[in-house]
């Protein structure tokens, strides 16, 4: 069994939130027998919600990469450390 994990992709999960939403406020709809003026605040509403889920994923998506990033230079060795410049210039690059 593979126990990999894949980033969440943003716009499918936006899109997924907004035709389940979709989907929920016209099975209350039918469900109570609104009308559409009634059952119009709902459309709104889910469309704000995928739109803050949205923001709040691209919020930790970048911060996670950023952290990700941060932990690939701790390792890099600094030019400061050598006594010749190739010698340095040789291990930076290895570490790449």
């Amino acid at each position: 069994m593979n126990t990999s994990t894949r980033p969440v992709s943003i716009p499918h999960l936006v899109f997924g939130l907004i035709f389940t939403g979709g989907a929920l406020v016209w099975l209350i709809g039918e469900a109570t027998n609104a009308d559409l003026p009634h059952a119009a605040i709902g459309f709104p509403a889910v469309l704000i919600g995928a739109g803050l889920a949205g923001l709040i994923a691209t919020v930790a998506n970048s911060r996670n990469r950023r952290r990700a990033a941060a932990g690939q230079y701790d390792q890099v060795a600094e030019p400061e450390d050598f006594d010749d410049d190739t010698e340095a210039t040789t291990v930076l690059e290895e570490n790449r």
